[in-house]
């Protein structure tokens, strides 16, 4: 949290796993605006086949410091996660960071 936190810009980082959850590779791959940033699935798995990854966590701030996630946020959550079991490699989480807070899609996707 304490990385994305405060970041004057919209930012995306993909987390690649291997089969035990482990952290193999990380990188950003979008920078946006102050209220944005466009993400784009084939570059997401693109680089999470390059890296032989087993899973992918979507890690993105939101400048305004609030981690609730918008609609689009959802539903490119949906996106992900339909596009991840396509291709055989699963969406384990999408973290929204915020000033002092953090969302995770799979926690809340659990409390349902």
């Amino acid at each position: 949290m304490n990385e994305y936190a405060g970041d004057q810009q919209e930012s995306v980082v993909v987390l690649c796993t291997d089969v035990h959850n482990e952290i193999i590779a990380r990188q950003q791959l979008f920078i946006g605006g102050r209220s944005q940033c466009s993400l784009y699935p084939d570059q997401i798995f693109r680089y999470a086949l390059k890296n032989c990854a087993a899973g992918v966590i979507i890690v993105h701030n939101h400048p305004t410091g609030y981690s609730e996630p918008s609609d689009n946020d959802l539903m490119m959550c949906q996106r992900l996660e339909r596009a991840g079991n396509l291709i055989g490699i699963q969406l384990i989480d999408f973290l929204i960071i915020g000033h002092n807070k953090y969302y995770s899609w799979r926690e809340c996707a659990a409390d349902l």
